[in-house]
């Protein structure tokens, strides 16, 4: 029984790849030369080639480009031609930047490069016109073939995009953040990955653009309005599917939101559901193989708003189950605290659940006991499972509270003293196992010990466990913490356990 802890960080956030051996590498690295400062009394930024000053200047704002024009000779007009413009108010080094639209224009003026690989114009722009000039930017960006766009523009700006935008044939990657509707037949031959956020669609315009992306991928709705039934049948080529916060058209009769209900997408093999208001119901998703799930305690409607929770807990219970009844056959699910809570009252109340195929289960919850029973369930049920991935999440992450579950508990004629106590006494409430977390107290590293524990009681078929430390107070010690966790563990049992901070 051993362990090794090897880190690689990628650019989604960080990645662990755990090795099962052990090795010491004695390889010294290549002798290096230290490179003088100049070459003939030339600096080396003006021998740099141009390909090299181009990537470099593609990763900070435009305006920061031009700017390198007084650092050397050779950078002068180098900006002119580097394949990215980005006029972001909000730019990650931390500053707002105010740009006028004779900013831009004169920018656009000058610049030289054939072909735009990426174009990003942010929502903080200050113009008189915006109709006019946003249409002399879109024509210059599609003129020169723009291959990957972003387009966040402020909510009291009315903007209609011009019809040429719809008809860019050199479009692959489309991210836009206003309500964009388009009132002419799309065409966006070469686009594969689009994201919409806070745009008001309907049947017709889901139709039209999804008609119009024949080679379309990956599709993002975010804090968008729809109609309630989103059927994807027809775009045989997507295969991935993100949805937050989609929300229903209004229902003038009933002063209520008919929220999406129904999602068929029989070519999709990725999904991710955040949900604010109720499950949905997964019409067909035949080729789904990894599914990332949750539901959001924060609502808008007022449905949601209006009615207590213990009132809609059945129909909650009911929803998420049906849900998972459509995920038996994904090899990689991930579940949110919210719904894990969901899933413990139905653990709770003996309702059964489905049995999954699943290899790779990642939970992020809270290690409280309200989600234990669910997750104690969802390990029983797969049997097949390879890789278990638990994150605490942290306290600004927002769950069911304790007192609604227990509420609900006592209205179905249940203890929750007894419900909680009989098994899962030894793990704390939310509430106490966020004090633990923010005190950083010794008895957070103990309960991880007590969840890890927990979990590996229920798994038989588990080869790779990984614990989630990000909130775990850094002052305690890795090594003693997995000292305990291999304690656990049978001697015929070979699981590698990784620490993941």
């Amino acid at each position: 029984r051993w362990w090794t802890r090897h880190e690689t960080r990628d650019g989604d956030g960080g990645s662990i790849i755990a090795s099962g051996v052990a090795r010491h590498s004695s390889d010294s690295p290549p002798d290096t030369k230290p490179v003088d400062e100049t070459v003939e009394g030339v600096d080396i930024i003006s021998c740099m080639p141009h390909e090299i000053i181009h990537h470099i200047l593609s990763f900070i704002p435009t305006q920061y480009g031009i700017r390198t024009s007084a650092l050397s000779k050779a950078w002068r007009h180098v900006w002119c031609h580097t394949p990215c413009l980005d006029f972001d108010c909000f730019n990650k080094y931390g500053h707002w930047v105010k740009f006028k639209g004779r900013d831009i224009n004169q920018t656009l003026r000058s610049y030289r490069a054939p072909t735009i690989t990426r174009f990003n114009l942010s929502s903080c722009m200050h113009y008189r016109n915006p109709q006019s000039e946003m249409n002399s930017w879109m024509e210059f960006v599609v003129s020169r073939n723009v291959e990957k766009l972003y387009l966040v523009l402020d909510g009291s700006i009315h903007y209609r995009l011009p019809d040429l935008f719809y008809r860019s044939s050199s479009l692959e990657k489309l991210s836009v953040n206003f309500d964009m509707i388009p009132e002419c037949t799309v065409s966006w031959k070469s686009l594969r990955k689009l994201a919409l956020r806070s745009c008001n669609l309907n049947d017709e315009s889901i139709d039209n653009i999804l008609s119009g992306s024949p080679m379309l991928e990956t599709l993002r709705l975010i804090y968008c309005t729809g109609p309630q039934r989103l059927d994807l049948s027809k775009s045989r080529t997507l295969r991935r599917l993100k949805i937050h916060w989609y929300e229903g058209h209004m229902d003038i009769d009933r002063n209520d939101d008919q929220r999406l209900d129904e999602i068929v997408a029989p070519h999709i093999n990725y999904l991710k559901l955040k949900s604010s208001y109720k499950p949905l119901t997964l019409v067909d998703v035949s080729c789904l193989m990894e599914a990332n799930l949750d539901i959001f305690r924060r609502h808008s409607s007022s449905w949601a708003l209006n009615t207590p929770f213990k009132e809609k807990a059945d129909f909650l219970q009911t929803g998420v189950l049906k849900m998972l009844a459509k995920l038996q056959n994904a090899e990689g699910l991930s579940f949110g605290g919210s719904l894990l809570q969901i899933l413990s009252l139905a653990e709770l109340r003996g309702v059964s659940f489905p049995t999954f195929k699943v290899q790779t289960l990642t939970l992020k919850t809270r290690f409280a006991k309200s989600s234990v029973p669910g997750i104690t369930r969802l390990l029983h049920n797969s049997p097949g499972l390879k890789k278990l991935i638990a994150v605490p999440t942290h306290i600004d992450d927002i769950d069911i509270e304790d007192w609604y579950l227990d509420n609900y508990l006592e209205s179905q004629g249940l203890n929750p003293d007894q419900c909680w106590r009989s098994k899962y006494d030894v793990f704390p409430t939310s509430d106490e196992s966020d004090d633990m977390i923010v005190r950083n107290e010794e008895s957070s590293w103990e309960l991880v010990v007590s969840f890890v524990e927990m979990m590996l009681r229920n798994v038989t078929t588990l080869e790779m466990l990984v614990v989630g430390l990000k909130h775990i107070d850094r002052s305690f010690n890795d090594s003693n913490l997995l000292e305990d966790l291999l304690q656990m563990l049978p001697n015929n049992n070979y699981v590698s356990i990784v620490l993941k901070r």
